[in-house]
């Protein structure tokens, strides 16, 4: 019950309509061809990790798929995140292991030294690995920029820069305390003794 009010609240603060489910609604009606709408039911394009975009004129009914989808997916789910062997509560940000960053960067240098082709490589191997392919990304460019390969900041210099940037903020701090100490006595030493 209390997870229903939960949903409930949410769909209404979002704004969600809550008329139309795929059984209910008028699937001729939609510009959404049946058989999609029915593939859309499913909910295997989620488990393939694919997209879903829904646009067109406003007052086509763009807001009643996502809502119910959204809606099928929450009352089997529970609110948790798709992996590559189902749903787990586990959360979206993953942290990886310098070794496996290292790893991921030397197994998409060498899938581009095999096969030759520099397109590609990074989303096989975050796939295979089951790593975000932007995670993969970053990793790769960085380790290329820190090889002097690509221009940019190297992880190096990245490092001296925040402490550099760290100890000004602490001068800074510190600098403000002693002006304000220092505006403090120049008024006690001002003041008139009595």
């Amino acid at each position: 019950m209390r997870r229903a009010s939960s949903i409930a609240h949410r769909c209404k603060a979002a704004g969600f309509p809550t008329r139309e489910t795929f059984d209910t609604c008028d699937s001729s009606v939609s510009s959404i061809p049946e058989p999609t709408q029915r593939s859309l039911a499913t909910l295997e394009w989620i488990e393939r990790h694919e997209n879903l975009v829904v646009c067109g004129p406003s007052g086509t009914g763009k807001s009643e798929p996502p809502w119910e989808i959204w809606r099928l997916s929450s009352l089997d789910v529970r609110m948790g995140v798709m992996s590559s062997d189902g749903w787990s509560g586990a959360p979206t940000r993953r942290r990886y292991t310098p070794e496996q960053k290292a790893e991921a960067v030397r197994l998409v240098r060498l899938r581009r030294e095999e096969t030759g082709e520099r397109f590609g490589s990074v989303k096989a191997v975050a796939s295979q690995l089951g790593y975000g392919i932007e995670s993969v990304r970053n990793w790769v460019a960085q380790a290329e920029t820190d090889a002097g390969e690509r221009p940019g900041t190297t992880t190096a210099d990245a490092d001296r820069i925040r402490r550099l940037e760290q100890e000004n903020r602490e001068l800074r701090r510190s600098n403000e305390i002693l002006k304000r100490a220092s505006a403090f006595f120049a008024a006690e030493l001002d003041r008139p003794q009595r």
